[in-house]
Order: structure tokens, then C-alpha cells, then sequence
């Protein structure tokens, strides 16, 4: 289990699993009515333009010297975007 405070401040480490670099934390979602991340929004692509939302709960471990997470093996994306297409609603 990950510890919620580093989680929530988690913009900008990069996020990787096991095997690859996948992208940088762009924003982190916070639960409704409570203090705790639910997702974050990864940059990602060759050059940036896509954003996948990751739920929090599929975090394995946060290194916050490194600035850098690791998702959970076989972890669950919840949403794949064009980053430049965010239209309202997204």
C-alpha cells in the first residue's frame, strides 16, 4: 500500500512498471468528500500527447527521493485520451 500524502503531491515523477518508462504524472484526482487520490492523469506517448488516467490503487510503491512510481504488474488503465483533444466532458 502506497502512503495517500506523498501520492497526492505526486506531480511530475515519472511512472514506470516493471519494464518500461510509460510517462510523467501530470495531475492527481482527489476522491470526492475525501482526502485521498482516486487517479492520476500520466502524459504519455513519444511525443507526449496522451494521457492515461491510472487508478491510485494501482500504485505498487512511490519513491519520492527518485521522484518516480511503479504501477502494480498487469495494473489497470481506466481511460486512454489525445491529450490535445480534451474537449469538456473528457
Amino acid at each position: 500500500m502506497t502512503d495517500a500524502s506523498v501520492l497526492a503531491r505526486c506531480e511530475g515523477y515519472g511512472v514506470y512498471t516493471q519494464l518500461a518508462h510509460v510517462g510523467t504524472v501530470e495531475s492527481v484526482r482527489m476522491s470526492a468528500g475525501e482526502n485521498r487520490p482516486a487517479s492520476l492523469t500520466v502524459r504519455t506517448g513519444l511525443l507526449g500527447n496522451w494521457l492515461l488516467e491510472v487508478p491510485a490503487d494501482q500504485v505498487a510503491e512511490v519513491s519520492p527521493r527518485e521522484r518516480r512510481l511503479v504501477l502494480r504488474s498487469g495494473g489497470l488503465v481506466e481511460r486512454v485520451r489525445r491529450g490535445e483533444a480534451d474537449t469538456p466532458g473528457d
